[in-house]
């Protein structure tokens, strides 16, 4: 009996350190394991493509599959098109998303407005005009494009480009610049059609309005609008402004069918920036430019636009480029992350809102393979296969299930396990984010922030006397505050705060309303961005 129970012990503790083994494994892992965040291999502005060939996306993406993940604001954190399986590239049009299989098929979904659908449905064929009335051609759910096969790459803007294994490109949505490339300016193409005149094509691009192809040999192909000059062959299309209205002026010099880009040869890869410019990278690696020049200047103060292409000493070994509305992210081999450009949501990820006409790096951002833009949002793809995001948010644009702008870089979380902290309320001093240690809080039902922080920010010396007052001095100006109380003095006259002064956590804090009577300066609460927005000028 003895015997036995010793069996009985013995086996007791084996079980007991097999239970607690895994548990000691564990512990010694970093907590990230605890909610693994999957590997993802491409993004554009509002979808990512993940290794294990799935599609997620987030934002104002319109994918809604039966209604239930589908949100007029926007989705905040990233779901998977539990429809999708087996893909291998992805892009985004005007209000629809297009994904390439890996057996060569493509399929999309969001508006079929213009015809981006592929389905031969459009607007127009159901009878719809502006303001829309009735059901749109709209797909919640993807679907397959009809009549193509044997894909290997795609683009989108307006209009959506699909090259085949054989070297052809096909085209079909809108048309109104001539971006189909089928000889004329019909404003859709509602399913897909062989774009004629090209020679055997290695890779495309495609602009809101316009398509770019790289040949064979390394020469460039354009057809769309030439606006700016896209077209790259010394012409342009220029538009005269009056009043509300606008309309061309002189012969229209948009291009109804391909045309050869001048003075591009050895071309190695292709861009097309938005509406707004072309981007070739020779095999040397040399990048060339043209199109519209002002977003590009670099602070030469070039505005004339670039009607044929020139090369850019400022991009050599570029990676990649995209625009936005008027910003510019700029990826160069080295996995560095650069911004220009206007920056009223913080989309240039330097932690200000100011704008910058010259390049300046994203510092806290390094080994980036990938970036891409949503309007004012701003993403960056890094080698570990996580994404990063910032700028504007209303509509769950940077994927972190929040609405509030971020001004640095921050994790899209794919995995719903993840915890997500709540954002601290920030505090910005001319369009600048301070750095500090105690975040803005609530006492008692109204907003504070640390004195000490925010008058050093401001210039100021502070001395504080025990618990019951502080001093602060910059120049000839002396601001006494005292604790528990409303009154303070400034230069020696008393003023009224609205609330009164608080001593806590070995330091004084003001309330935010109380910051215009005694700094005069500009106070702003950005509720809906956890934002305090401080003006001296």
């Amino acid at each position: 009996m003895g015997a036995l129970t010793s069996l009985t012990r013995f086996a007791a503790a084996i079980i007991a350190f097999l239970v607690v083994l895994p548990l000691l494994f564990l512990a010694g892992q970093p907590a990230a394991n605890a909610a693994q965040q999957p590997q993802v291999v491409k993004i554009t502005g509002d979808s990512a493509l993940l290794a294990d060939q799935t599609v997620w996306i987030w934002g104002d993406n319109p994918y809604g599959s039966d209604g239930s993940t589908f949100e007029s604001k926007g989705l905040n954190q990233p779901v998977m098109v539990k429809e999708l399986s087996g893909i291998v590239d992805i892009t985004a049009g005007g209000g629809f998303s297009v994904a390439l299989k890996k057996d060569g098929t493509v399929w999309v979904w969001g508006s079929g407005q213009f015809g981006g659908l592929g389905n031969g449905e459009s607007m127009y064929t159901l009878g719809l005009s502006f303001p829309m009335s009735g059901p749109k051609p709209y797909s919640q759910k993807p679907v397959q494009v009809k009549g193509l096969s044997d894909v290997t790459a795609i683009a989108a803007g307006g209009h959506v480009l699909a090259l085949k294994k054989d070297g052809t490109v096909w085209a079909w949505g809108q048309n109104g610049g001539g971006q189909i490339g089928v000889g004329s300016r019909e404003m859709i193409v509602t399913v897909p059609t062989q774009v004629s005149g090209l020679p055997p094509i290695q890779s495309i691009a495609a602009g809101n309005f316009h398509s770019l192809a790289l040949d064979s040999n390394g020469g460039v192909w354009m057809w769309g609008e030439n606006y700016f000059g896209k077209a790259g062959d010394g012409t342009e299309s220029r538009l005269a402004y009056n009043g509300e209205a606008t309309r061309d002026i002189g012969e229209p010099q948009n291009k109804n069918a391909p045309v050869k880009v001048k003075n591009l040869e050895d071309v190695a890869r292709i861009q097309a920036v938005s509406g707004w410019y072309n981007i070739a990278v020779k095999k040397d690696g040399s990048a060339w430019f043209w199109g519209k020049n002002n977003i590009l200047s670099f602070t030469r103060g070039e505005t004339a636009n670039q009607l044929i292409p020139k090369e850019l000493p400022e991009l050599h070994g570029v990676q990649n480029i995209v625009s936005g509305y008027n910003a510019s992210l700029i990826l160069k081999k080295d996995g560095t992350l650069w911004t220009l450009g206007y920056n009223k949501f913080g989309q240039l990820g330097n932690g200000t809102k100011k704008d910058r006409m010259e390049p300046g790096q994203v510092s806290s951002l390094s080994e980036v393979t990938g970036i891409a833009n949503n309007g004012d949002a701003s993403l960056a793809l890094k080698k570990d296969g996580t994404v990063w995001a910032w700028g504007r948010n209303d509509v769950g644009q940077l994927g972190n299930r929040n609405r509030y702008l971020f001004l640095t870089p921050r994790q899209i979380i794919f995995n719903k396990d993840t915890i997500v902290k709540e954002q601290p309320i920030e505090v910005f001093v001319d369009d600048v984010l301070t750095s500090v240690k105690s975040p803005p809080k609530t006492i008692d039902g109204s907003l504070y922030v640390s004195s000490s922080e925010l008058s050093k920010t401001l210039g100021y010396t502070s001395t504080a006397q025990g618990k019951t007052k502080l001093v602060m001095k910059r120049g000839n100006q002396v601001l006494v505050v005292e604790q528990g109380s409303k009154k303070a003095l400034i230069n020696g006259k008393t003023v009224m705060l609205d609330k009164p002064v608080t001593y806590s956590g070995n330091q004084y804090w003001l309330s935010v309303h109380s910051l215009k009577t005694l700094f005069s300066v500009k106070v702003y609460y950005e509720s809906q961005n956890r934002l305090i927005t401080i003006t001296t000028k």
